[in-house]
């Protein structure tokens, strides 16, 4: 172990030969073959699931390419996430009233966010 050790240490010196120094790093360096993930497959999940463009990228990775995998991934790295902010403040946020033809039926909904600025967005106030 130590005539490796030392031979490492030869070999990364500035006074070594870069022929050498090239050679160690080549040999040392582990072959890891990296999946060919489609650009049109990051903007499919990046569609289906809201998240991150490399964040995508890295879950179709890890998933070896499957969308349904690399979605799954996503969602439970998004519940993580969710957890850490469970103890946020949520101060902002839109009232919205609906009341049936005939007013005997009416339903008033507070839904809250953190900043105004996502409610303001179109799809916070989206109704279906």
């Amino acid at each position: 172990m130590l005539t490796t050790l030392a031979f490492a240490v030869l070999a990364f010196s500035p006074l070594a030969p870069v022929a050498r120094r090239s050679a160690v790093l080549a040999a040392s360096a582990p072959c890891v073959q990296m999946a060919t993930i489609a650009a049109s497959d990051v903007k499919a999940l990046r569609e289906k699931t809201g998240a991150g463009m490399m964040d995508c990228k890295a879950a179709l990775t890890e998933a070896g390419g499957d969308m349904e995998a690399a979605a799954d991934a996503l969602r439970a790295k998004g519940l993580a996430a969710a957890g850490k902010r469970a103890d946020k403040k949520t101060s902002e946020g839109v009232i919205e009233t609906y009341v049936h033809t005939g007013g005997k039926l009416g339903v008033m909904v507070e839904i809250n966010c953190e900043t105004d600025f996502v409610a303001k967005r179109p799809e916070f106030k989206e109704k279906e």
